[in-house]
């Protein structure tokens, strides 16, 4: 497989359990420590409610939920990523920021199936380390942010 350099593309990193996952730095308008969550009746599973960010209403998914993983409360290491595409604002939940990546350290190839239905249909690559690193999933953060299943809480 055929590995392609991501021109200019910076990606941030984060854990949920012991897997990692990335996105563009380019797509993240902030990181913050958590904020009280308020739930809103009606809403998909996978939205644990909205958080007041300066007067901004932002949804916030679990993004555990999102992928298929086993749900995880809030802890002392999880951080908000509010992520902004277009016109949208969405946090996601995650268990620990791990780092940021520059795409000349890192080759981005094809996804791989990983026999999960929710986490392959969000993840559009890999980008691999050293071998010895193992690799990191490439989330889409167009389809977690316009993706059907989350577009209703925008309506």
């Amino acid at each position: 497989m055929e590995i392609e350099k991501e021109n200019g593309d910076t990606f941030i990193h984060f854990l949920l359990g012991e897997d990692e996952y990335a996105i563009r730095i380019l797509d993240v308008q902030e990181i913050i420590t958590p904020l009280p969550i308020t739930p809103v009746p009606g809403t998909p599973d996978s939205i644990l409610g909205v958080v007041n960010l300066r007067g901004k209403i932002v949804p916030m998914m679990d993004l555990r939920r999102t992928l298929g993983l086993s749900p995880k409360p809030v802890g002392e290491t999880s951080c908000f990523v509010i992520i902004q595409y277009r016109h949208w604002l969405m946090g996601v939940v995650v268990d620990r920021v791990s780092g940021v990546t520059d795409a000349g350290e890192v080759g981005v190839s094809q996804k791989r199936e990983n026999g999960n239905e929710g986490i392959d249909r969000f993840v559009t690559g890999d980008a691999n380390r050293e071998e010895d690193e193992g690799s990191i999933q490439v989330l889409n953060v167009e389809k977690l942010v316009t993706d059907e299943y989350h577009e209703e809480i925008y309506r």
